[in-house]
């Protein structure tokens, strides 16, 4: 074969193989390392959490909540990561932004933070009362608990964060076999925090005493003496 020959068959070679292989990768996009660590409250990591670029799941959280990523693309560059919560927790509104930058040998990746806040948060709400034993807690028109002996109560409560509570303490059924009080069927409110939480609420009664009749006796009239 002739070197022109020869030439001409390396370059239809070469010129087969680029047109059936994957494209080359552009060289100017680099891999750059970044740590992401998802928390519910403060040193409670979430498992689960999904992180996605361009809407494809590139990563999930451990049960610390961590994730390590490997992000591509030119040095400078603002890589979008969004975060899904798992359920019972809620996606924050906005995406991670991570500008990409090269590290210096032996330098650890950067580690950025997002919060899959709770849903639903547990608060124990303790009821103290004067003058009001054996009264029953109401939430949401429902029974939840009672005042003992002393007018104390305890119950336990799911709601959201920052949602307004209110509880009634009912003091007119079994009215007949209970001094009367006042005020009557009062309500205690209180907002709920962004965390599990514990919410004292007080209750002063006075006892209304029945009236009292006193019988007089009765005075004779007698004749007028001038």
């Amino acid at each position: 074969m002739t070197g022109n020959r020869c030439a001409m068959v390396l370059v239809a070679w070469l010129a087969t193989t680029g047109c059936s292989g994957a494209p080359a990768e552009d060289p100017s996009k680099l891999a750059f390392a970044a740590d992401v660590v998802v928390s519910s409250d403060p040193g409670q990591g979430i498992a689960g959490a999904e992180l996605a670029v361009g809407g494809q799941t590139i990563a999930s959280t451990d049960a610390e909540g961590r994730a390590s990523l490997s992000l591509r693309g030119v040095e400078g560059d603002i890589v979008e990561i969004g975060v899904r919560c798992p359920t019972g927790f809620q996606s924050p509104p906005e995406p991670i932004a991570v500008s990409l930058r090269r590290l210096s040998s032996g330098s650890r990746a950067p580690t950025f933070a997002s919060r899959c806040a709770p849903l639903s948060r547990t608060v124990v709400v303790g009821i103290r009362t004067d003058n009001g034993p054996n009264l029953p807690v109401l939430y949401l028109g429902k029974e939840i608990g009672r005042t003992d002996a002393w007018g104390a109560a305890h119950v336990v409560l799911t709601v959201k964060a920052n949602e307004q509570i209110t509880l009634g303490l009912d003091t007119t059924s079994g009215a007949e076999k209970r001094p009367r009080l006042r005020p009557e069927n009062p309500t205690l409110t209180f907002v709920a925090k962004d965390k599990d939480d514990f919410v004292t609420l007080e209750q002063r009664f006075t006892v209304e005493r029945p009236a009292v009749r006193v019988k007089s006796a009765p005075v004779r009239i007698g004749p007028t003496r001038l």
